[in-house]
């Protein structure tokens, strides 16, 4: 009997004291779920700790000579005293808002914890927030020159087979500043050691375009697979990829997964995204459950391949491929339980997909008025900007007044 996919814990309402107390027993528990918010804080500290001199250097330089002339010309004082309470306001209104936005994202992270956790309860899944440098083969968790990698907010299910999803970050400094990178990935783990395959998706940007590989690896399979997939293959190994790949994969891949790239490792197969896999949308996780649905079906015929070169097959007999096995009665069949039977075959939803080239009507023009965004940028921007301006001029007025007196 397989789990029906509900997605109703992505989107029914929260209880945010049941999430917030969730979280702090999440961050207590677990240390390294707890580095991952001291880093937002430490991020918020070293924005406030770079700043905080500048602005005080920039409020005393100007407040210090019109302190002096308050004591020389004592008219000016009441100006003066109103321009330090508005520096004061200002500096603490930095400070405020600095703790509103750790506040907030912490907040924030909460109530996505919440819902992803009782989402994947739902749906036969586990969810662990977070996992530093996961022991993966794949090409993605391996060769970057970032610092403290890490799966986050991944949802893993164990049966039939091990399928995991979430998002491989790492963090890469350039001088001061430093940017946390994230990509998704689907992995799932199959019963046999499989070669070195990757699919290089051309509907995407994706983390493999970055990387190097040796043209002379490509192989050319039928039909319009070329237009959606560069295939690299190790030397000598062509014939097990057409094997592999056969005509019905080849058409599942270019329907449901053209924006992902593919790679097959060891014994797991891996789907890479170019931006974060986990979703409040419902309807890209009916995408990505369909997607393994499909893949689950087909893997007992991945999983009978051999390689004939190794010793103990008889060379020159093709691929090596033995019958299939019965699994042990203590293991689910292979669909029992399938957390991943979304309805239908979804395409990848549009966040996913490169549109074509072109600019629909509302891109083509800007368009002319002021959002409410941008408005509450202008208000800060007064607030920030004209108001000390101004506070500064009435000084300067009420200095060159006294003096005329």
């Amino acid at each position: 009997m397989s789990i029906p996919f509900d997605p109703r814990p992505l989107l029914d309402p929260v209880d945010e004291h049941a999430a917030r107390i969730e979280g702090k027993l999440r961050r207590e528990r677990d240390p390294l779920i707890a580095r991952t918010g001291r880093r937002q804080q430490r991020t918020t500290l070293i924005l406030l700790a770079t700043l905080g001199p500048f602005v005080l250097s920039l409020v005393s330089s100007a407040f210090v000579p019109m302190l002096i002339s308050a004591v020389q010309t004592p008219s000016i004082l009441p100006a003066v005293i109103f321009f330090g309470l508005l520096m004061t306001a200002f500096i603490a209104g930095i400070i405020a808002l600095a703790l509103v936005l750790v506040r907030s994202a912490r907040r924030a992270q909460d109530v996505q914890w919440f819902r992803f956790s009782r989402f994947a309860a739902a749906n036969g899944l586990e969810f662990h927030p977070y996992i530093p440098s996961p022991p993966l083969p794949g090409l993605l968790f391996s060769g970057r020159n970032g610092t403290d990698p890490a799966s986050e907010n991944v949802l893993r299910g164990m049966a039939p087979r091990v399928v995991e999803f979430g998002d491989f970050a790492y963090t890469v400094s350039n001088g001061k500043s430093s940017t946390r990178v994230r990509r998704g990935y689907i992995a799932i783990r199959v019963d046999n050691l499989l070669p070195n395959i990757v699919l290089d998706a051309k509907g995407n940007d994706g983390p493999l375009g970055g990387l190097s590989l040796d043209r002379n690896q490509r192989l050319s399979l039928e039909g319009d697979f070329d237009r959606f997939f560069t295939l690299y293959c190790p030397t000598g190994y062509e014939t097990d990829a057409l094997y592999l790949f056969t005509p019905d994969i080849m058409l599942r891949l270019m329907t449901q997964a053209a924006v992902l790239d593919v790679e097959l490792v060891d014994n797991w197969i891996f789907f890479y995204a170019n931006r974060s896999i986990p979703s409040m949308d419902p309807a890209v996780w009916a995408w990505l459950f369909s997607l393994v649905h499909a893949m689950l079906t087909k893997l007992e015929q991945w999983e009978r391949w051999r390689d004939e070169r190794l010793a103990g097959v008889h060379p020159g007999s093709g691929i090596a491929v033995i019958p299939s096995t019965p699994r042990s009665t203590g293991a689910p069949a292979p669909l029992a339980g399938v957390p991943f039977a979304a309805p239908g075959n979804p395409a990848p939803p549009a966040a996913f997909v490169l549109q074509p080239p072109g600019v629909a009507a509302p891109g083509r023009r800007l368009r002319s008025g002021c959002s409410g965004r941008a408005w509450v940028v202008v208000l800060i921007a007064l607030a920030v900007v004209v108001m000390p301006a101004l506070a500064f001029f009435g000084i300067l007025a009420a200095t060159v007044i006294g003096s005329v007196r």
